[in-house]
């Protein structure tokens, strides 16, 4: 970043990370999940897995993550019977609208006990009374057996004139 010399402050590009506790660093509800079927279950703080799946299991926990020589933490979901609606993860940003037309960057690693393609999509969500939600399909990663970094860039539409309702 450049120097702040009492005038003003210029030449800053990027953005700060949107997504809140993405190191999976908070955990207030606690570190081990059991996700019941057709529901929303809330794990590390801000994050939330969905599932519309009747049949199988589903169980997050926290874990300890060693990537590029470097210890985090991550979220770990087991599946057992899994299909497609089994794997979602919600992080609700709040602010939507100061992304409009904006083109934005998703960086995460990942990995997997098998080789499995992920959709990566996101949802405008704009409660009772407001625009109708809308899905946006990105891309699809192959997660493999090793830690891999993956990137989506994409240019959210434009919303300045959706109406967001209570919700």
């Amino acid at each position: 970043l450049p120097a702040i010399n009492g005038a003003s402050l210029t030449g800053v590009t990027g953005r700060k990370n949107m997504i809140i506790n993405g190191g999976f660093d908070v955990w207030q509800r606690g570190t081990s999940f059991t996700v019941p079927d057709n529901s929303v279950t809330y794990t590390a703080d801000r994050w939330a897995i969905f599932s519309s799946n009747s049949g199988g299991s589903r169980a997050v926990t926290k874990q300890e993550a060693i990537i590029n020589n470097k210890v985090g933490n991550s979220l770990k979901l087991a599946l057992t019977s899994p299909d497609g609606n089994d794997r979602i993860f919600r992080q609700k940003i709040e602010n939507l609208k100061q992304f409009s037309s904006q083109t934005v960057t998703l960086s995460y690693y990942a990995k997997a006990s098998a080789s499995i393609a992920y959709k990566i999509e996101t949802r405008r969500s704009y409660g009772s009374g407001g625009s109708s939600d809308s899905n946006d399909e990105h891309a699809t990663h192959t997660f493999t057996t090793s830690w891999q970094k993956f990137t989506t860039t994409f240019t959210v539409p434009d919303i300045t004139s959706d109406t967001f309702g209570a919700g």
